[in-house]
């Protein structure tokens, strides 16, 4: 049995990123932008993955990081255009292609990690049942319900449907991560504290919400708030995937007040540049005390 701090799962994606400025292909997936983020923060650090041959260049890159990788080959990659219309990183349309199929409990036998990162690209790509077999190792478990709500309709157009199995899901998670459309959709809640709290009243244990300006946590007892400060928005792809691993990253150990401020300020450093978290743990630790006033205790 490997042990690891966190194990970030999900398919490998390639990605169509548009936007009013350009268009451009590249390397994708909740597991990508998260490993890279939990290694660069000083974590022993397992990705599972799901990708085709021809795209194992993303596995040689996690492994030159320090990164092992666990990664099943699939007859093709899961292939998402992500089109941004307006400058607003929480309005696009999204189209799936392709996908690589369905994790399985046999991917997870001999991996044990403090925490489980979850980042489905699509319904089905991460069944009940791999929750349910994490879940009872014993460490903390995150999803994110992208990965639930989420179908693939007419013409690949993703759209969002009502997950049946929600309540068993909350259940099971220690926490769920969600942005302010997809808490919409489910709570009918558009101010993002009101929908964090109506996630916790719906069964989740502790929430995660990304949008526009920042993140808010609901920790079941009480909603905290942090501000993105980044000087840029070139890197909103990836931003709740990076939330989510930053976060976790530091719940492991710090309770849910220290947490936000630390994935506030990596997810503030990952905004203004395109591609996954590339700063240094320096560098966060330094934005921590410069634009929130955070200092590590001894």
């Amino acid at each position: 049995m490997q042990n690891y701090d966190i194990a970030n799962v999900g398919a490998y994606t390639k990605d169509t990123i548009k936007t009013p400025h350009e268009a451009r292909v590249q390397d994708g997936g909740g597991f990508y932008y998260g490993a890279n983020v939990a290694q660069r923060l000083g974590l022993r650090t397992a990705a599972v993955t799901r990708l085709a041959r021809a795209d194992f260049h993303i596995v040689y890159k996690l492994r030159s990081l320090g990164v092992d990788v666990y990664a099943a080959e699939t007859p093709q990659s899961t292939c998402i255009t992500l089109d941004y219309r307006t400058d607003n990183p929480d309005e696009r349309i999204l189209h799936i292609t392709a996908t690589s199929g369905s994790f399985t409990v046999e991917q997870f036998e001999g991996i044990n990690a403090k925490a489980y990162v979850i980042s489905p690209s699509v319904r089905g790509e991460v069944p009940l049942d791999v929750l349910e077999f994490l879940a009872k190792r014993g460490g903390l478990t995150a999803i994110d319900v992208q990965g639930y709500i989420r179908t693939v309709g007419k013409d690949s157009v993703v759209q969002y449907e009502v997950w049946p199995e929600m309540g068993r899901f909350f259940e099971l998670a220690s926490v769920v991560k969600t942005d302010a459309v997809e808490a919409a959709f489910l709570t009918g809640e558009r101010d993002v504290v009101a929908a964090a709290g109506a996630l916790i009243k719906k069964g989740a244990h502790e929430v995660i919400l990304t949008h526009q300006d920042g993140i808010v946590v609901h920790d079941g007892h009480t909603c905290r708030e942090a501000k993105f400060c980044a000087r840029g928005n070139a890197g909103r792809t990836g931003r709740g995937d990076t939330a989510m691993t930053s976060y976790m990253a530091k719940r492991i150990t710090e309770p849910p007040e220290a947490a936000l401020l630390w994935a506030a300020a990596v997810c503030s450093l990952k905004l203004e540049k395109s591609g996954p978290f590339a700063g240094s743990l320096d560098e966060v630790r330094a934005l921590l005390h410069s634009a929130y006033g955070y200092e590590e205790k001894d």
